[in-house]
């Protein structure tokens, strides 16, 4: 559908230091490099764009506004500021802090599925394509010291996946699509598997 292939989506969670030297301020950026991606705000802008579009879907990265928004989501999650997020228990690397996470982006979760170790591409996708939805998919190492989400929509027909790092695909085959999955991850992702992974539902707005 479209590529994020020069979309920019590193560089995001840095602080400012302020130095002084005499009666001279200067502020020197820090950063850790672990924490440098934005696919976690990158999946859920788009979950958030697509929902919006009441089936349509996102169909462009234009859609997706600049980057720098995102950084603000992703900055807010990893140092534990979204509400009702505790900063000391809920950190990038974990899933308990996920609903929060939807929340603040007046988004509703919904029915989750987790597990450990290597995922099997098959049960995902059968879990998305029980019934129209929209979900995350979130994995990460056995350390905790890198992971990776992505987004996943079904329409009843239509399987979607969007990839911050390579863009949104379209299958109408879930057989392909759990083939392209299982390639994907293996290829781009071993550094992040073996540890937990959850599916999570994402729903649009609660109605007052």
């Amino acid at each position: 559908m479209f590529s994020t292939r020069g979309y920019k989506t590193t560089a995001i969670d840095v602080r400012w230091n302020k130095k002084r030297a005499g009666r001279y301020v200067s502020f020197e950026p820090v950063w850790d490099i672990n924490n440098a991606g934005i696919c976690t705000a990158a999946t859920l802008t788009w979950l958030r764009k697509s929902i919006a579009t009441e089936g349509r879907g996102v169909r462009s990265v234009d859609e997706l506004g600049p980057p720098y928004l995102m950084a603000i989501i992703q900055g807010a999650y990893t140092r534990g500021t979204i509400p009702f997020v505790n900063k000391d228990k809920y950190k990038l690397d974990k899933f308990d802090g996920i609903p929060a996470l939807i929340s603040s982006q007046n988004l509703t979760p919904g029915e989750s599925a987790r597990g450990a170790g290597f995922f099997d591409p098959t049960f995902v996708i059968n879990w998305v394509s029980r019934k129209p939805c929209h979900c995350l998919f979130a994995f990460l190492h056995p350390a905790g010291e890198s992971g990776h989400m992505i987004g996943l929509r079904y329409d009843g027909q239509i399987i979607e996946t969007f990839d911050p790092n390579f863009g949104l695909y379209q299958y109408s085959d879930t057989g392909i699509c759990k083939e392209f999955m299982r390639a994907l991850v293996v290829e781009y992702y071993l550094y992040s598997l073996g540890g937990e992974w959850i599916v999570y539902e994402v729903k649009p707005p609660a109605q007052e």
